[in-house]
C-alpha cells in the first residue's frame, strides 16, 4: 500500500493589501519574512523581547511597530496571517492554540507539520507571479530552483502579457466568441507555442504578427 503523502497543499493567491500580519520574532527568517509581506502589501506587526540590529534597521525604515514583549493572544487582534520563528518555536504548542481558537492561519518556521500554510520562493514578475514550494520539506531548494527557474524564464514576460491583454481587451469588444476563439488558437499555435522561455521577445515583432491575424480573421 503506497504510503500516505503528508502536507499535501492548495497554492492559492492570497491578497494582503491592507491586511494585518503578526510575525513572531527577530532572527534572520523573520527579517526574510517581513520583507516578503511588505512586498506584497501587507501591515507587519512584530512581537519580540530583543529585537536584531537589523530587525531593527528594518523596522525603523518600513515604520513597522515592534512589540517588545511575549506573546499574548491580544496581539492577534485583527490579524490575518501568523509566522513564527526563532526562539519562540518553544512556546509554538500556546501560539498554535490561541491561533486556531479565532481561526487564524499559523506558519512554524522549520515546522510543516504543525503549519497551517508554507510561503513558498516567489517569481515575481508583475504581474506574474510564480510560486515554487515543496510543503516546507526544503525551503532551500525551493530557493535554488526559483533562481534557475528565474533564469530560464526571461525578463520580458511581464511584456508579452501586457500586449496579449491589450488584445484580449480589444478582441472582447470587437470579436463574437467564435471568432475569439479562432483568433486565440492561432496566436497560441503560431506564435507562442514557437516561443523559447528565455528568449529577448521582440514584443513589436510579436503584435505586429498578431495584428495581421487578427485583420484577416476580421475579413473573413
Amino acid at each position: 500500500m503506497p504510503e500516505k503523502k503528508k502536507n499535501i497543499t492548495l497554492p492559492i493567491s492570497y491578497k494582503l493589501t491592507g491586511r494585518k500580519c503578526l510575525v513572531i520574532g527577530s532572527g534572520n527568517v523573520a527579517v526574510r519574512k517581513i520583507k516578503v509581506l511588505l512586498e506584497n502589501g501587507a501591515k507587519v506587526k512584530i512581537v519580540t523581547t530583543s529585537a536584531s540590529p537589523e530587525l531593527t534597521d528594518l523596522a525603523e525604515k518600513e515604520n513597522i511597530k515592534v512589540i517588545k514583549d511575549e506573546f499574548s493572544t491580544k496581539h492577534l487582534d485583527g490579524v490575518a496571517l501568523v509566522f513564527v520563528t526563532g526562539k519562540y518555536k518553544k512556546a509554538k504548542d500556546f501560539i498554535i492554540k490561541a491561533c486556531r481558537k479565532k481561526n487564524i492561519p499559523v506558519n512554524i518556521a522549520d515546522d510543516p507539520d504543525l503549519s497551517d500554510f508554507f510561503m513558498p520562493a516567489i517569481i515575481s514578475k508583475h504581474p506574474i507571479s510564480i510560486a515554487v514550494g515543496t510543503s516546507g520539506v526544503s525551503p532551500l531548494f525551493a530557493r535554488w530552483l526559483k533562481t534557475k527557474l528565474n533564469g530560464v524564464l526571461g525578463d520580458r514576460l511581464a511584456e508579452l502579457l501586457d500586449a496579449l491583454n491589450e488584445y484580449r481587451r480589444k478582441a472582447l469588444r470587437e470579436m463574437d466568441y467564435g471568432e475569439r476563439k479562432v483568433f486565440w488558437n492561432e496566436v497560441y499555435d503560431k506564435i507562442l507555442d514557437r516561443l523559447q522561455l528565455g528568449d529577448k521577445f521582440h514584443i513589436e515583432k510579436i503584435e505586429k504578427k498578431m495584428d495581421s491575424i487578427y485583420e484577416r480573421i476580421k475579413k473573413e
